[in-house]
């Protein structure tokens, strides 16, 4: 028989001296019979370290019988195997024709383990003899657990924490390396997540991208032995909770570990609007915040200034809000929430905006007006790119930027407007690059660790002198108050303190921080201003007769008045729609204020708002005489005029609005609703400046109404606040 020297026989070759079946037969029968029972040696494994991998786990054991080894069976944990027999033997051959002989009287009984588990193992090989005889070895043996060790649990074990949706986290380490797929069981619920590896906690997705995108020198080195695990759930309701991670090492191990934690958490007040610090442009704006629990909310209020107020609740959106009447201008006010669960936990938030109608002034000129950008710092890469290098992943210490970039690389050659880093600390002209050359490229929101310009530049300019009395005409900003003020027929700008040709004493003001009213303004040598200002318009020389040209001195001191205590505030702080509109108007007649004087009429149309010509009004009328009527604007219930036309029949609503669209806006009103369409037989139109709003309504019909159009024509009316 020729066997090829890389294959082996199938079955055990043989080879003996045939003396006659008969004889043979006997020596056969005489010998069993004399043989001893299978003997068994070398049975392994009897332990396996925590080194090997649980997927190369094999179990064997010798067998001998002088009657040969016909087959075998093995039970692993009372479960059949189907063993491998391998017999005992030896190559033979004239070297070119060779075979394997094999000694059927020895044999290694064996099984690989798929996966074999962690702890102890119970294994029985049965071995049949030529004879029929059946012999057994049974021996145990145990699979070490990983040398896995998990630390800083979070939450800590045993804690108590005061918010539902904990970042589930602990570290572990292992020798062999810890192994992707790990899971947490939280409340018997299991999440499979990733494992992140070394003090960089990078995933196995993030390496696979280093590894593709980086160069070699810029792949990070990462100690595969540590990893952490973590889950973040989206709620948890308050109570005890269980965890359990289990995560494996790279010899195919598991290990797990558990622990326990409470959360005792309070309801969750968030977005809280005005955003605190903020400044408004509405007395009236809207007051919310977003309340939720992970459970259910027992109750909740809301205080604005100290007082308690109407606020209302939207279960679907979680917003608690309120909408207030009008608040003081160029005031801070106080917004405070409370609320309480169902287990009586309660939170409270805090914060605080400013009303301020009128706007600030905008910033006309550029960063380097006021900044050198020759002398920005630029020393420390770690303020921004902490321990990753931009653009190469994650990284080593941000002092080995330092081996390829200079440190002025961010520094004039980014911000002067025109150069940019080319390479090196040599500024480029003429090259944009990458970065832009725009200073709010990092200064601005993105990157909080940088320093930026006041977001309220009305609050940087805010006066540090006590205005308070002056509170009712004034505002403390500097740059809101001269905003509003003109010169030459234009708006204040910076460059009025700022600019080059601002006054000596101005300058000395800026320089030296000074912002009290008088660092500027010489009330001395000019008299009081508020006399000025105070002058009443329309005056003849009858009236001056018995009246003084000042609305100061006229109300405090004439003979009519004089002891009755009227002061500033008796006009600034009036709730009158007449007065309120005369100061916001700037209209010093008589005849802002007064409806009549020495039995004359004197209330004409309102000052600030146009009106179209042609049409006779009526005096101003008290707008809360028709509280309740559905006409009624809202707001106007409680406070506002209202003048009235007369009607027309040479008068389309179309001509009317045409001339609306175009006065109030050249007036400085800016329109709050939308415009009339083309056709329409009647129109209805809101316009706001600062706090003050008016309302204009053109219509044909009787009661407001569009339609049918009465045989006079067409009427306007104007409803102002």
């Amino acid at each position: 028989m020729t066997v090829f020297p890389w294959r082996r026989p199938t079955r055990p070759v043989i080879r003996a001296v045939m003396v006659g079946c008969a004889a043979l037969a006997l020596v056969m029968a005489s010998a069993a019979s004399a043989f001893a029972a299978t003997a068994f040696t070398n049975a392994a494994p009897t332990a396996v370290p925590n080194t090997v991998n649980l997927n190369s786990v094999t179990v064997q054991v010798h067998a001998s019988d002088p009657a040969e080894i016909r087959s075998a069976s093995l039970t692993l944990d009372g479960v059949a195997k189907t063993p491998a027999v391998n017999y005992d033997g030896y190559w033979t051959g004239n070297g070119c024709d060779t075979w394997f002989v094999a000694d059927p009287t020895n044999a290694t009984v064996s099984y690989k383990i798929p996966s074999a588990a962690v702890g102890p193992h119970e294994v029985t090989v049965s071995v049949t003899n030529g004879a029929g005889a059946v012999a057994s070895e049974s021996w145990s043996f145990s699979v070490a657990g990983p040398d896995t060790t998990f630390t800083t649990a979070t939450p800590a074990p045993g804690s108590t924490i005061t918010v539902w949706d904990p970042a589930i986290g602990v570290s572990l380490q292992d020798p062999a390396g810890v192994s992707d797929g790990p899971s947490v069981t939280l409340d018997g619920v299991t999440h499979p997540v990733a494992m992140l590896f070394g003090d960089q906690r990078i995933s196995m997705d993030t390496w696979n991208d280093i590894i593709y995108n980086a160069l070699p020198w810029e792949v990070p080195t990462v100690d595969w032995s540590k990893g952490y695990v973590t889950f973040t759930p989206s709620s948890l309701p308050d109570g005890p909770h269980e965890v359990t991670v289990r995560a494996g090492n790279n010899t195919g191990r598991t290990a797990t570990h558990s622990w326990s934690f409470t959360v005792a958490a309070p309801p969750k007040i968030t977005a809280m609007l005005p955003v605190d610090g903020s400044s408004v442009p509405t007395q009236s704006p809207r007051i919310s915040a977003n309340v939720a629990d992970n459970g259910t909310i027992a109750s909740m209020k809301m205080l604005v200034d100290g007082a308690q107020v109407p606020a209302t609740y939207d279960s679907t959106t979680k917003t608690f809000s309120y909408a207030p009447g009008p608040l003081s201008n160029d005031r801070q006010h106080t917004v405070r929430v409370e609320a309480t669960d169902a287990g009586g936990l309660k939170a409270t938030a805090e914060w605080k905006f400013t009303v301020q109608v009128y706007a600030d002034m905008p910033v006309s000129s550029t960063c380097e007006t006021c900044h050198d950008a020759t002398k920005h710092p630029m020393s420390k890469c770690e303020a921004c790119h902490n321990v990753v290098y931009i653009g190469h992943g994650p990284g080593g210490p941000v002092s080995w930027c330092l081996t390829c970039h200079h440190i002025g690389s961010h520094g004039p050659n980014v911000i002067i407007p025109g150069v940019t880093w080319g390479g090196g600390d040599t500024p480029q002209p003429g090259y944009t690059g990458y970065w832009g050359n725009y200073c709010d490229y990092c200064h601005n929101a993105k990157y909080a660790s940088i320093p930026r310009h006041p977001d309220d530049n009305a609050a940087f300019h805010d006066t540090k002198a006590d205005v308070s009395a002056c509170a009712p005409c004034h505002v403390r900003s500097l740059t809101r108050e001269h905003y509003r003020y003109a010169k030459d027929g234009k708006q204040l700008s910076c460059d009025i303190c700022h600019g080059p040709n601002a006054p000596d004493k101005v300058k000395a003001a800026v320089s030296s921080g000074d912002t009290a009213c008088t660092a500027c303004h010489d009330f001395a040598s000019s008299g009081d201003p508020h006399e000025a200002v105070h002058t009443p318009t329309g005056l003849s020389w009858q009236c001056t007769m018995c009246h003084t040209d000042s609305l100061i001195s006229e109300h405090m001191t004439n003979w009519t008045s004089s002891g009755k205590g009227i002061g500033c505030q008796s006009c600034h702080a009036s709730v009158d729609g007449r007065v309120v509109w005369a100061i916001f108007a700037g209209d010093k007649k008589c005849s802002a204020c007064h409806v009549s004087a020495h039995a004359l009429g004197l209330a004409p149309a309102p000052t600030g708002i146009p009106q179209y010509p042609g049409y006779r009004w009526s005096q101003p009328i008290d707008t809360t005489l028709f509280a309740g009527e559905s006409w009624l604007a809202p707001g106007f219930a409680t406070r506002g005029l209202v003048i009235v036309s007369d009607r027309r029949t040479d008068v389309t609503p179309a001509q009317v609005w045409e001339f609306y669209a175009g006065q109030m806006p050249a007036a400085g009103w800016m329109l709050a609703s939308g415009a009339p369409a083309s056709g329409d037989t009647a129109f209805k139109a809101t316009f706001t400046k600062g706090s003050h709003s008016v309302v204009l309504w053109c219509y044909g019909g009787e009661g407001h109404a569009a339609a049918p159009v009465v045989s006079t024509g067409y009427r306007v009316e104007v409803l102002y606040r």
